[in-house]
């Protein structure tokens, strides 16, 4: 099995990149069963997920829809401060 062979003892962060929940649970659980003390970071559409995720081992996942807005807002102020600036 992939999680019992896996040996990659300089490895310090994971990133969980799969559409799929229960893939990233899963990998999660597995990582942290067999040994993996390093940051695991992962993605999901919904704060549900996300949640699932982390409970099952994963240190942080973003939430793509909800943090994406936040980020959008950033710009859109950091743009807005510039124009209010210059005019």
């Amino acid at each position: 099995m992939l999680w019992q062979q896996l040996q990659a003892p300089n490895l310090k962060y994971v990133l969980l990149t799969a559409n799929d929940v229960e893939a990233k649970v899963i990998a999660s659980q597995k990582l942290r069963k067999y040994g993996f003390t390093g940051v695991i970071i992962s993605h999901s559409s919904f704060a549900g997920d996300a949640e699932a995720i982390n409970a099952a081992g994963a240190n942080y996942t973003h939430q793509t829809f909800s943090e994406t807005g936040i980020g959008l807002a950033k710009h859109l102020l950091k743009e807005a401060d510039k124009e209010q600036q210059a005019g």
